[in-house]
């Protein structure tokens, strides 16, 4: 199912089986390009799975995100990892007929994409499979992504610290067009802060 969500995501809605053109072949595997040009790497079964399911096989459980929600489709794979695909709000309707009506106005408009910050918050979870991180920000969690490097190089055996992350914020939607509703931060710095001082209120460095 895992998939079927970063298909549809890519192709910008379910039920895309009578338009897909330009398929690229390449022993068990296929690229799916998308309105832009842009190819999707898949299985000839991820794809075949995907062709199968019905429009509305999710309209149901993607109807519950909410606006500053997360939905995590996910596989293990024979190693026993788990593979996530999330469900934005702002993708939702990719897996309903409600149609786009609900999207979302811009959340933060503040982030502007390409921007430089620095932010203190804290982590909230992390994925090394995807090698990303949530973070904390304004009752929202924003994923956040190395500008290189491995999580674990940063994060030095910390799983869920207080930081001042440092990087560039991103509006890169799936489509590779920069409107996304909810930014996301590449980072390049992530400084490892102590827990807030209960007496004084500060935050010391390691």
């Amino acid at each position: 199912m895992q998939s079927v969500v970063k298909i549809a995501k890519h192709l910008g809605s379910m039920g895309r089986n009578d338009e897909l053109k330009g398929l690229k072949f390449d022993g068990d595997n296929v690229g799916v390009p998308n309105a832009d040009g842009v190819y999707l790497h898949v299985s000839k079964d991820e794809l075949r799975h995907y062709l199968k399911c019905p429009d509305d096989l999710l309209s149901d459980l993607v109807q519950a995100i909410g606006a500053d929600q997360t939905l995590f489709i996910a596989e293990v794979d024979e190693e026993g990892n788990a593979i996530e695909e999330p469900i934005e709000f702002g993708n939702r309707h990719i897996f309903t007929s409600a149609g786009t009506d609900d999207q979302p106005e811009t959340l933060f408009p503040d982030l502007i994409h390409g921007q430089y910050v620095e932010l203190a918050r804290s982590i909230t979870r992390v994925n090394k499979i995807e090698n990303t991180v949530g973070f904390a920000y304004e009752g929202h969690i924003l994923t956040c992504k190395p500008f290189e490097s491995a999580i674990a190089t940063y994060l030095q055996g910390e799983l869920f610290p207080n930081c001042i992350m440092k990087g560039i914020i991103s509006r890169h939607t799936e489509r590779n067009s920069i409107d996304s509703f909810r930014p996301k931060i590449v980072f390049s710095e992530l400084m490892i802060t102590h827990k807030e001082n209960e007496d004084t209120g500060q935050v010391t460095l390691l």
